[in-house]
């Protein structure tokens, strides 16, 4: 084959010129002449790989956070919910001034003087198989202190005194087995009128041989009460088993 462009005899199978290199026979174009290179953003995504351990770790992690988030804190808002319900029951009971029903006094029952102060009055509960060994006051706040801690007196500074809180001390037998009893009490204004009527249900343990059970009557905030001297009667059954007073000064 003899080059059309310098004359050089080049062999039949030849491509290309010996001498000047230029092509003796058209040459079929595959496809990769025709595709362009690819820029490496062209070029395929590397295969998705496992995340690492330290990703792994952190993924359960927050797994598990989620999880005792979803039942702790539900449980939490729970128990706020009835704490709040059952101080505002509390609220209304302090606050009622619906009078109750007043327990009929009952003249048979006996009624002993306390010893170390003649302004209180002491009874037995039969139906408890009890007696009350003694009545006292003390003031606090919305939640008492503890029998340790309590200041016993019959004599409240206004300026200081929020709930002035009855407490009485009984003394009974074991039983086979425990007995639920409801206290009455009624709270007398230094004029005589009645100023609060409200209900304890308390609780005796079969194995008990003494208790001791308290209530109140006041305001969050101190410089509420009226001055002067204020009468707590305690009823169970409709049997008066302890009277006491205490004055506001």
């Amino acid at each position: 084959m003899i080059c059309p462009k310098c004359g050089t005899e080049n062999g039949d199978s030849s491509l290309k010129c010996v001498k000047c290199w230029r092509p003796l026979q058209p040459v079929e174009k595959g496809p990769w002449l025709d595709s362009k290179p690819k820029r490496p953003a062209e070029a395929e995504a590397p295969a998705e790989k496992l995340p690492p351990a330290r990703a792994r770790r952190i993924l359960s992690i927050l797994v598990l956070v989620g999880v005792i988030f979803s039942f702790v804190v539900p449980a939490v808002f729970e128990k706020m919910e009835r704490s709040r319900i059952r101080e505002l029951k509390e609220k209304e009971r302090q606050e009622a001034t619906r009078p109750a029903p007043m327990p009929k006094k009952n003249e048979a029952a006996p009624v002993v003087a306390d010893s170390q102060e003649s302004r209180v009055s002491l009874g037995v509960i039969p139906s408890l198989d009890a007696k009350v060994k003694s009545l006292r006051f003390f003031e606090s706040g919305y939640e008492p202190a503890q029998m340790g801690e309590r200041a016993y007196d019959r004599q409240f500074r206004r300026d200081r005194s929020r709930y002035v809180n009855w407490e009485i001390h009984l003394t009974h037998r074991a039983r086979e087995e425990g007995r639920d009893f409801q206290i009455d009490e009624i709270w007398y204004k230094p004029d005589g009128s009645v100023l609060a009527k409200q209900k304890l249900k308390s609780h005796l343990q079969e194995s008990w041989l003494y208790s001791y059970h308290y209530h109140s009557w006041g305001w969050d905030e101190p410089s509420h009460w009226p001055l002067g001297k204020y009468r707590v009667e305690l009823y169970v059954d409709g049997a008066r088993i302890a009277a006491g007073s205490f004055t506001i000064i």
